[in-house]
């Protein structure tokens, strides 16, 4: 924390801090060697980026931009998309061209160009009454990765000889600014990833300018916030980041990587938790070699190769009880549960939703990611209850209940043979903390049955929805049942169980609506959107609800299936009548669910 001697509460102007930081650079610059880049965004260089960078091009992404200054940093680029806008605005475009592997006159060349586009950014974006303000000026995910960018160049200008006078010398001001923007706690998000972002861009900076006395209280302030923050939003014991989101998952374990090689984790602790992030991941890969689109996840998204390495290992039922995830692997059968709620990072209202793969294909999926523009319709429709595959009232969203995240959903697991069975719950289901639970009973590559007891009024409308995979279709039956085709060929068929009053109220199937109230939409990617089906149950009132999706291509009917019991309390027991056509008994016993079979 900041101490009485911090720099906040010195009487020391910005501008005598930086004329210090620029005397300390003169002093040491004889004596600086050269260092990698290390920032707070994975990047990776490529061939052509170094030529096209002497021309003025840079790359962002996959997309080439001429920058040449003055540069549109506040108007243009958001036309383009938040996302592009966020991108230009964190200096994506110096990554290729930092981490390049050149001589150091080639370096040097580069590096010139790169300084007069960081100073047009700094004189045209003052965090002071700036001429033009925009969402991404100062930001603390864009300023923790600028004031990287902004410290590894002051350095390298002092030890290459670079720059102007009065190009350095803003670049030591806006360093300052920088630093006192993401040091001040109202900018800093506890937590959240960017509070991490934040913190290592605070350490990073830091490391590029040691030779500067003040620079080691921000390593102080940066190291302190980092740990307390890193167990807000990572699961240790089981390596899973808490942000709801494979792919984050995967960006948090590269960042923690890469931080750590500047020393922000001690190297043997660093480790073990890799390793452990590392097979949570193994864990949450599909049988297509891709991680679920589950929160903020866009279609694609792959694990690393140390992660991909331990796949193969990962078989049967695994359950992170902390966390909130629960899988089932069986060669090209997988499902994924998902039933966390620890802060309101990348969360969706996916509380008891699930994605489920049949012959390495996806056959349930999830929303995708539609972006980060929070008040806009896609986003509001993606974080939806209806644009997963679990359950909702009255389209009721708890994603911001201003008490945060409940924790972990999951209660309860077990098998039997060939069957898997997963109980997990969702207390914010309604705004007074009624509950749901849920209740997964899955025999890889033949049928997942699914139970749920909802608390809800008669008024109330109970939906359950199940996002098809994009190429799917669906027809709903005379007698509520559901038929699942790719190609015009039956691929699954969803019918509700037979239960006392169970029953639903309708059986609905939609595709591709994109005006309100929009549904039967997927976003792949961010700021795209493409059509899939949902398939909807809904119901007035609470009590028992199932359903069973068996995953068969035969012409016939599957036979009817019995739900009796209850899922709900400590004492929770079900029987399922028809699995099989025999009769499973699953019961509650503390974590454990504890699966009977009786022939029939």
């Amino acid at each position: 924390m900041l101490g009485s001697e911090s720099i906040s509460e010195r009487e020391i102007s910005e501008d005598t801090r930086a004329a210090g930081l620029l005397e300390a650079l003169e002093r040491t610059a004889p004596t600086l060697q050269p260092r990698r880049f290390v920032g707070i965004h994975a990047a990776h260089a490529k061939d052509g980026d170094v030529e096209a960078a002497q021309e003025g091009r840079y790359r962002i992404g996959n997309v080439w931009h001429e920058l040449r200054a003055p540069v549109d940093w506040s108007t243009k680029p958001y036309t383009e998309g938040d996302e592009a806008a966020f991108r230009l605005n964190c200096f994506f475009f110096a990554d290729p061209v930092v981490l390049a592997d050149v001589p150091e006159d080639v370096r040097a060349s580069l590096f010139q160009p790169l300084g007069t586009l960081f100073v047009d950014w700094i004189q045209q974006n003052p965090s002071v009454d700036p001429p033009q303000p925009h969402k991404y000026a100062w930001y603390d995910h864009a300023a923790a990765a600028r004031v990287v960018h902004l410290s590894h160049l002051l350095r390298e200008s002092g030890r290459l000889g670079l720059l102007y006078p009065e190009e350095r010398a803003l670049l030591a001001e806006s360093i300052i600014e920088h630093v006192d923007y993401l040091m001040a706690p109202e900018n800093y998000q506890p937590n959240h990833n960017h509070g991490l972002f934040s913190d290592a861009g605070l350490h990073l900076a830091a490391d590029a300018v040691s030779f500067y006395p003040e620079s080691r209280e921000w390593a102080t302030v940066a190291t302190e916030r980092f740990r307390r923050t890193l167990s807000e939003t990572l699961e240790t014991s089981e390596g899973v980041h808490l942000e709801h989101s494979p792919f984050y998952q995967v960006v948090m374990r590269r960042a923690l990587e890469r931080f750590g090689s500047r020393g922000l984790l001690p190297e043997v602790e660093l480790g073990a938790l890799l390793e452990r992030m590392d097979e949570a991941t193994a864990w949450m890969t599909s049988p297509d070699g891709t991680l679920p689109t589950i929160g903020d996840t866009s279609i694609g998204a792959e694990p690393d190769p140390p992660a991909e390495s331990k796949i193969a290992a990962c078989v049967g039922l695994r359950t992170f009880r902390r966390s909130g995830y629960a899988m089932v692997r069986d060669g090209d059968s997988y499902l994924f549960v998902t039933a966390g709620f620890h802060s309101p990072a990348h969360k969706h209202s996916d509380d008891l939703s699930y994605c489920l793969y049949e012959q390495g294909r996806l056959l349930i999926g999830d929303a995708g990611n539609a972006g980060y523009d929070y008040q806009g319709a896609a986003r509001q429709f993606c974080v939806s209850p209806g644009a997963h595959s679990g359950i909702g009232i009255d389209s009721h969203s708890w994603i911001d209940d201003p008490r945060g995240g409940a924790g972990s959903g999951i209660v309860a697991s077990g098998s039997l043979d060939d069957t898997y069975a997963i109980l997990a719950q969702n207390p914010r289901i309604a705004p007074d903390d009624r509950v749901a639970r849920r209740l997964f009973v899955y025999q890889p590559g033949r049928a997942l049955a699914v139970v749920d007891e909802v608390d809800a009024q008669e008024d109330e409308v109970v939906e359950r929805c199940l996002q098809l995979s994009p190429e799917l279709s669906a027809t709903v039956a005379s007698m509520g049942e559901v038929e699942i085709l790719r190609d015009g060929n039956r691929v699954a068929w969803l019918a509700p169980l037979d239960e006392e009053g169970g029953a639903p109220d309708a059986v609905t199937v939609l595709r591709g609506r994109t005006s309100p109230p929009m549904g039967g939409l997927f976003f792949p990617r961010i700021e795209h959107v493409e059509a899939c089906t949902t398939v909807s149950f809904s119901r007035y009132g609470g009590g028992m609800f199932g359903y069973r999706l068996s995953v068969s291509a035969a012409a016939a009917e599957p036979a009817p299936v019995w739900a009796n019991g209850r899922i709900a309390g400590d004492d929770a027991e079900v029987t399922l009548e028809g699995m099989d056509g025999g009769e499973l008994r699953l019961k509650l016993a503390g974590d454990a669910l504890v699966l009977s079979r009786t022939a029939a």
